[in-house]
């Protein structure tokens, strides 16, 4: 024999409470909230970097001094559509990818190195 408890037995099937619905909004609640404060924290700052690197890359130009990934310094030679040639010494000339870049060395940032500025 099955051993229920005694008010459950008693329960007619009209006092029984109704059974909840499967779905409920509000449990969805806090998988947008998460969602919120990642696209706030990572995915909207990572968008903005990218953003302002593609407009530094568009923005090279010929005699640019720019430093690669690789931390090679030089002055831009020739640019093409996908690539970049760099002179980093006198008939030393090296072809990169755009992507390579890392940045434009501003006039500023040649003046804080001495060793830089004794060499040119």
């Amino acid at each position: 024999m099955i051993d229920l408890p005694l008010p459950l037995l008693l329960q007619s099937p009209e006092t029984m409470p109704a059974p909840t619905p499967g779905f409920s909004p509000t449990g969805l609640l806090p998988f947008a909230l998460v969602f919120v404060i990642l696209y706030f924290l990572l995915i909207r700052p990572e968008r903005k970097r990218q953003r302002k690197r593609m407009e530094m890359l568009q923005a090279v130009k010929k005699n640019d001094r720019v430093i690669t990934t690789g931390g090679l310094h030089g002055v831009v030679a020739a640019l093409g559509e996908r690539t970049v040639v760099l002179k980093v010494d006198e008939n030393v000339r090296l072809r990169f990818n755009r992507d390579a870049i890392a940045g434009v060395i501003e006039k500023e940032e040649e003046a804080e190195d001495p060793a830089r500025a004794g060499s040119s």
